[in-house]
């Protein structure tokens, strides 16, 4: 039985390693931290777990929701949208169970000649699947029309503050001057859906999982080692030890500066190209209040661009008094660090919440923070043609995949989508629907 090492225990890592293992490989997982499932990881807030990352399965999520059931059984509770957003100090909702309404308010907020420029987007990811990922071939074309110049070129300030910034802010981290239009299929795909979570949680999904293959945790992979035009294996680093690891093959499954950081000076080439990918930083705060903070109609906030945070949600349908703020965008960077205070933090969230939904002023019985330096991938203007050059360096060596948030989108399931593609690289052959009998 061949042997395959997959680094990173994100979503692209799970999914690289379920796909193997589906295909009859052995699997050994690397991961750096004490932690595993990278973003999506959960942590303790107070005595309860909790899933960190985000936590929302869309309705069209059919390779994340496969896997899940493969696991353990699995039950879905819908979550919905139910949030709103801040305009010129004033909250305007958005209702998930009223789409005619939400669609009449969007004519007539950004204006007709912008929707119906979103609405060939849109068009275009409901008719064809492929294009809901980086790479697909609608976008292709809008790439090499327009991807000359930011996103921000194209489309009117109302519709870039409170449509189009919204998606890439809290999926990429980035402002519509730093987001190319050649990339916005992913992210139309995302308002899209509808959105139910796991009630079990997450986490106990990937527990499951984590039980069926070798996990090596708190080891560093320092690089990969090649025989010729072939990689054979990694030097890692564990306890403080170096050692040599060999492997039938390895996927490289973490964010594109990571993965560059692995690769040897014969594939230099193609470290060259993932160091030009864009990462923005995030931070996310989950924290706990005695009450409800966000009433049942109205569950999530999406703020502007003058705020430090992005967003702020209640963790759950009925856990409203725990709020999951998100961190990110120009202001979140310029004006946060790694090393500026929690506490710091949120009291700058709530200052901003506050207005709104007063509640969160109450005093917090619990609370948990992550700063992810290389947080949200942004890509870059014509990814497509990255992702062809990508795929030329590879096919110019043997035993190496790569997979992660740059290859087909950020979302759960695009990360799933690019480690099932990793794995038929190392030539995993199976298909997703055919799992349960696989398996």
């Amino acid at each position: 039985m061949k042997t395959v090492a997959v680094v990173g225990s994100g979503a692209s890592g799970v999914a690289s390693a379920f796909a193997l293992q589906a295909a009859g490989y052995q699997v050994v997982m690397l991961e750096a931290t004490k932690n595993l499932g990278g973003r999506m990881g959960d942590a303790y807030l107070g005595d309860r777990r909790i899933d960190f990352g985000g936590k929302n399965i869309g309705r069209n999520y059919p390779l994340f929701r496969q896997f899940a059931e493969t696991q353990l059984p699995v039950h879905y509770e819908f979550f919905g949208i139910n949030s709103a957003s801040v305009r010129n100090g004033r909250l305007y909702r958005i209702d998930s169970e009223s789409r005619l309404k939400t669609l009449l308010n969007m004519v007539d907020l950004i204006g007709p000649m912008n929707f119906l420029r979103i609405a060939r987007l849109a068009w275009a990811v409901r008719r064809d699947p492929e294009n809901a990922f980086l790479g697909g071939p609608y976008f292709r074309r809008v790439a090499q029309r327009y991807d000359h110049a930011p996103m921000s070129t194209y489309f009117g300030d109302q519709c870039l503050r409170h449509l189009l910034r919204p998606m890439t802010v809290r999926m990429n981290g980035a402002e519509p001057d730093e987001y190319y239009l050649g990339n916005i299929g992913s992210n139309i795909k995302m308002i899209l859906d509808r959105y139910d979570q796991i009630k079990e949680g997450l986490h106990t999904v990937l527990d499951a999982f984590f039980e069926s293959i070798t996990v090596m945790r708190e080891t560093v992979v320092d690089g990969l080692l090649m025989d010729g035009k072939r990689v054979v294996g990694l030097r890692a680093t564990q306890r403080g030890k170096s050692v040599d690891k060999f492997y039938d093959g390895v996927v490289v499954g973490v964010p594109a500066h990571e993965g560059a950081r692995m690769l040897p000076e014969a594939l230099s080439p193609l470290r060259d190209l993932l160091n030009g990918i864009n990462y923005h930083p995030v931070a996310v705060a989950v924290v706990q209040y005695d009450r409800p903070v966000f009433p049942d109609h109205t569950r999530a906030v999406v703020f502007s661009d003058d705020h430090i945070v992005s967003n702020a949600g209640a963790y759950g349908a009925e856990d409203r008094n725990i709020v999951r703020y998100t961190f990110s965008g120009r202001a979140f960077r310029e004006n946060i660090s790694v090393t500026t205070p929690i506490e710091e933090m949120l009291a700058m969230a709530e200052a901003d919440l506050s207005p709104f939904f007063p509640d969160c002023k109450q005093p917090r019985l619990a609370f948990v923070y992550r700063y992810f330096q290389t947080g949200l991938c942004a890509y870059g203007p014509y990814h497509s043609q990255f992702l062809d050059s990508v795929d030329s360096h590879l096919s110019a060596v043997s035993g190496l995949a790569l997979a992660g948030d740059y290859i087909r989108g950020g979302s759960i399931e695009a990360c799933f989508r690019a480690g099932y593609e990793a794995a038929e690289r190392l030539g995993a052959v199976f298909r997703p629907e055919t799992l349960r009998t696989a398996l």
